[in-house]
């Protein structure tokens, strides 16, 4: 028997697990052209998520949008962070979810800071990436 809060209700959206969380913000960031998309599961070896999602956007402008982008697509499922910190003044955005934790980097930042070391022992988390016409498709599309 499925939980209640699960079932799809007209007008309710179901509950998003933290994995399934992790895997929607894994695929906005492919969708915003972030790159080094990672998820690791770390509910094991941590005591303050589950999940966590890396990405690297191409400057601060960039992860500025990849975070803004995350933010409005999960509030309109009716999830909000608990916090976010560094969109508009570093190189590095945090979106924390409570069960799942964003990082997004600007590149140096993301060197810098290392986080897939420091989380080297969370098990990666496999994500769909967004569907993008092939270069062979867009030429044709382009001549039509």
């Amino acid at each position: 028997m499925q939980h209640p809060a699960s079932q799809n209700i007209k007008g309710v959206l179901p509950i998003l697990s933290a994995r399934e969380k992790a895997r929607r913000i894994a695929r906005i960031g492919d969708e915003m052209k972030a790159t080094d998309i990672v998820v690791l599961d770390v509910k094991r070896i941590c005591s303050f998520t589950d999940v966590i999602v890396l990405c690297t956007g191409t400057s601060r402008i960039h992860l500025r949008a990849v975070a803004h982008k995350v933010e409005e697509t999960l509030r309109a499922r009716g999830i909000r962070p608990l916090s976010v910190e560094g969109v508009d003044n570093t190189g590095w955005a945090v979106l924390d979810y409570g069960d799942v934790v964003a990082h997004i980097f600007t590149d140096e930042s993301r060197r810098y800071y290392n986080l897939e070391r420091l989380w080297g022992d969370g098990k990666p988390v496999e994500w769909r990436r967004a569907k993008r016409p092939s270069a062979a498709r867009k030429k044709t599309e382009i001549r039509s």
